[in-house]
This record gives structure tokens, sequence and C-alpha cells, in this order.
């Protein structure tokens, strides 16, 4: 959504409901409104659902392919999905970067990084509220 989008969809709840009553839903709106991100849906994922997801990341050629399934360290085969605002910051074999972002909507996804991609780190500054695990490609 980025800090600009939030401190707008803010300011729009705020003014929106100024000396009235509001539940966190009329927040999502707004925020939803400026940003034209599904943040309403989102959050009722990541509010009204107990848990939070493990993201699996496997590299196939020029394309990592994402999945997900709820945390858990015990044994739990669980129907759970999240809609996952997903960064991934990709490395070149140059030493250039770049950071790609997407939503994870669904069990798996496959995002195309480029065919010279040499590393990628998946939640780079930690913000993301998931698990990641990366899969090695078997030779």
């Amino acid at each position: 959504m980025g800090k600009e989008n939030f401190r707008k969809g803010l300011h729009r709840y705020l003014e929106k409901h100024a000396y009235g009553n509001a539940s966190s839903h009329h927040l999502w709106e707004s925020l939803e409104e400026v940003s034209a991100k599904p943040i309403g849906k989102m959050m009722k994922d990541w509010i009204e659902q107990p848990g939070f997801p493990l993201v699996h990341v496997k590299k196939e050629n020029d394309t990592l392919v994402v999945t997900q399934e709820r945390f858990t360290y015990l044994p739990n085969e669980s129907p759970q999905e999240w809609l996952i605002p997903l960064a991934i910051r990709v490395f070149t074999a140059e030493g250039g970067s770049k950071t790609v972002t997407t939503l994870l909507e669904g069990k798996s996804k496959a995002i195309e990084t480029g065919a010279d991609t040499a590393a990628y780190k998946v939640n780079p500054g930690q913000n993301g509220f998931y698990r990641v695990r990366y899969h090695e490609k078997k030779t």
C-alpha cells in the first residue's frame, strides 16, 4: 500500500467518521479506496483466521514458484489461505538488484524473475508476517 496511501487512507477515514462511530471495516474501506488494493479481504484473512502462513519458495528456471500453507510445528493439513503481500529482492549476476512486489492470492503463484537472477531474498526487510522456507533445486 505504501506510506503515502496509508496516510491518505487514514486521513480519509478520520474525516469521514469525525464525531461519529466507526468500525474497523470503515478503516479498511478507506485504505482500499485510496490504494486500489483488496485491503478489506486481506485484513479479514489475517484477523479472522488463527495462525499465520509458511511461504515455500522454489526456483524453476527464470521463475520463482511460491506456495502457502498454515505454519505449524505439528502435522496439520489445513485449507487456510491468506492474501499475502510479498516483497522479493532479486540480485543479478552483474551485482545489481531490484525489488519485486506481488500479492499471493490462492495456494500458489509463479513469479518471473529473469534469466540473470543470481540470488533472491523473500521478505527482505522482514516486514511481512509470514515464515519463508526455501527449497533447493535437486541436481
